[in-house]
């Protein structure tokens, strides 16, 4: 297991190899994470099984115009990222405001709710997605588990990533509200699919560079995925079904009717 000697020799052998090591520092988030800082820098460094494919759905974020950090292998078991900073979902649930003006929230997590549906990801909660406040934006972090949704369901039963994502991406924000005692955030829903539908268009204009879709084992996963990017109306009302039977309790009973209007 590296400590935070080994991350920093790591990220100064490949970012800055003149700068003196005494200028780092590194924090370890958990075991597989660490924050290395210089000055105002600062970077994120992961431990994964999995960088090529990581890379891929980076690639595959690049071509879609998705906002992310920049994210390159530092060797075959490391991964960096830039860091900015920003805190997740789980962390900003309490000061967006929302009984007074959480539209921009909302509207950014039906955005990036788009991108892990392109992507496959099946693990997005409220701590591996990132908020900037200022710019009304939200960040993936962690492509772990890019392309992992399975071809047969990417194929026959696309709505069941969907509802998934309404219910880690939004019905569990709602859930972070109820226990900040907060008030039922209106029009959340609505503007939430807002958010999905239009980034889902602005993706469906995007082209897929032949690097991406012709030279990996993913292509057809990648290539159903973007015909799919047209289709989320008729989607939409199956995935919401599934994600009312399936999460909708967690939820206060007297939130429960109005959770998804709009």
């Amino acid at each position: 297991m590296a400590d935070k000697d080994d991350v920093i020799k790591l990220l100064q052998q490949n970012v800055a190899p003149d700068v003196p090591r005494a200028e780092f520092s590194a924090v370890e988030l958990n075991k597989k994470v660490f924050r290395v800082k210089r000055g105002n820098s600062s970077w994120i460094l992961k431990k994964t099984e999995e960088g090529t494919k990581e890379l891929l759905v980076h690639r595959l974020f690049s071509s879609y115009k998705v906002s992310q950090f920049d994210q390159w292998v530092l060797n075959e078991n490391w991964i960096c990222m830039t860091d900015l900073g920003l805190p997740i979902l789980g962390e900003v649930l309490n000061s967006v405001g929302f009984t007074r003006e959480s539209s921009g929230f909302f509207y950014a997590i039906g955005r990036v709710a788009t991108s892990a549906f392109v992507a496959g990801m099946r693990d997005r909660n409220l701590g591996n997605v990132l908020y900037d406040v200022h710019l009304k934006r939200c960040y993936h972090v962690d492509y772990t588990s890019g392309l992992e949704e399975r071809l047969s369901d990417r194929l026959f039963r696309p709505h069941r990533l969907l509802a998934y994502l309404i219910g880690r991406l939004y019905l569990d924000i709602l859930s972070g509200i109820k226990e900040h005692k907060a008030d039922f955030p209106p029009h959340s829903f609505e503007t939430f699919y807002s958010g999905i539908r239009d980034e889902a268009k602005r993706m469906a204009d995007c082209t897929i560079p032949l690097h991406i879709s012709g030279k990996i084992v993913w292509k057809p996963y990648i290539l159903r995925t973007h015909s799919l990017l047209g289709k989320i109306d008729s989607l939409w009302p199956k995935a919401v079904r599934l994600a009312s039977r399936k999460y909708l309790e967690r939820l206060p009973e007297h939130w429960r009717p109005q959770v998804f209007i709009g």
